[in-house]
């Protein structure tokens, strides 16, 4: 129940409009997750600011979290920074623990479960039109893409999830993802 709880209370603080979230991700929540992706794109002012190509979010996913079937607009990188995670697609199931992440082609429905118990799962959301490298090539045919998730990665996450971050430092880090 204090697992359920602090994920709330980290989920209103995010802006997401929660009422009683019960472990299951529900449409109210996908289209909260959704503000969150048009924001991070924002400047202050609140007009798009074409330089954000990558923003990070994290989850909270208390044992038997389950983000049902959905699709995001944007490419994600799901992460676990703790625990394990399970994505699935209509053509596989991929286990991911602290040391792999999942590149998810925007569009491709998936969901996403602690089957195993409590995780973290730390999302990079990619907006496809500024970022440089296609991973919906015709041979990928909009696959995921299982990705080692090396400490060099993690911390390059973890800047990139800086809220302040200045614009130039910020421009370096995701050429260098």
């Amino acid at each position: 129940m204090a697992e359920r709880i602090a994920l709330q209370k980290k989920l209103s603080e995010l802006g997401y409009p929660v009422r009683n979230f019960t472990g299951h991700f529900d449409f109210d929540l996908r289209d909260a997750v959704r503000d969150v992706q048009v924001k991070a794109g924002q400047a202050p002012d609140g007009r798009e600011d074409p330089g954000i190509a990558v923003f990070v979010v994290d989850f909270p996913m208390p044992p038997g979290t389950r983000f049902d079937w959905h699709t995001h607009e944007d490419h994600q990188l799901a992460w676990a920074t703790s625990g394990v995670l399970s994505v699935r697609t209509a053509e596989a199931t991929w286990v991911l623990p602290t040391t792999r992440a999942l590149w998810i082609p925007a569009g491709l429905p998936h969901e996403t479960a602690s089957d195993g118990g409590r995780a973290t799962m730390r999302s990079l959301y990619i907006r496809p039109g500024l970022f440089p490298v296609s991973w919906n090539e015709p041979h990928s045919a909009a696959r995921p893409t299982p990705v080692a998730a090396s400490p060099l990665l993690a911390e390059l996450i973890g800047y990139l999830g800086q809220p302040d971050l200045d614009p130039g430092r910020r421009a370096h880090a995701e050429t260098l993802l």
